[in-house]
C-alpha cells in the first residue's frame, strides 16, 4: 500500500500532478491540513526506486488543496539528493468524485537522477470514508511526463489530519 510513485528517469524520480484544473470548493474540510506520507515506487531508466516521500496537504477556504513542503528520504539511498522534488509545492486537482473515493491528479515537478519527471502524475485515487483509511494511490500505476522518457510511479500515501483540523481529506 505504500508504493504510490514509480519514476521513469535515469535514475528515478517523481513529479506529481500537473494538467488537470480545479474548481472551487473541490475539497473539504476547509480549511484544513493534513499530513501524507508513505513509500512510493519510481521508476525511469532504473527500476524498483523506493523513496519516502511526505508532504503536508494544505485545504484553502475556497475548497482548493495543494501538496506543500514535499520531501524524498531514503528508502533507497539516491532519495533526497538524486532523486527529488524540483518544486516543494504541487497542486491537486479534483478529476472525479464517486461515493467515498474519486480521482484525483498532482502537478509535479521531480529530479530523476540524470532525468526529470514534470506535469500532471495521474491516475490517483482519494479515498476517504467508507473506502477508508484514508488515503492517495496509485491507480494502479500513474504517469507523468520525463526526460528522457515518461516516469512511472506506484504505491500509497496515507492521509491524516495535522494541527487544529478534524476529519478526513475528502472531496465537496
Amino acid at each position: 500500500m505504500n508504493k504510490m510513485f514509480a519514476v521513469v528517469s535515469s535514475i528515478a524520480a517523481v513529479t506529481l500532478f500537473g494538467a488537470a484544473s480545479a474548481s472551487a470548493a473541490d475539497f473539504a474540510t476547509a480549511p484544513g491540513t493534513y499530513r501524507a506520507e508513505g513509500d512510493l515506487q519510481l521508476y525511469q531508466t532504473i527500476p524498483n526506486i523506493f523513496c519516502h516521500v511526505s508532504m503536508d496537504i494544505v485545504v484553502d477556504a475556497a475548497g482548493n488543496a495543494t501538496g506543500t513542503n514535499v520531501t524524498f528520504s531514503p528508502g533507497n539511498g539516491l532519495c533526497g539528493t538524486v532523486i527529488r522534488p524540483l518544486t516543494t509545492n504541487w497542486a491537486i486537482h479534483k478529476v472525479s468524485k464517486g461515493t467515498d473515493e474519486g480521482g484525483v491528479s498532482l502537478d509535479v515537478s521531480v529530479q530523476a537522477g540524470a532525468g526529470t519527471c514534470t506535469g500532471n502524475l495521474a491516475p490517483l485515487k482519494l479515498y476517504w470514508g467508507s473506502k477508508g483509511p484514508n488515503r492517495i494511490e496509485t491507480d494502479p500505476t500513474a504517469f507523468v511526463a520525463g526526460s528522457p522518457s515518461t516516469c512511472q510511479v506506484t504505491g500509497t500515501l496515507a492521509v491524516t489530519p495535522t494541527g487544529g483540523t478534524s476529519g478526513e481529506f475528502r472531496m465537496q
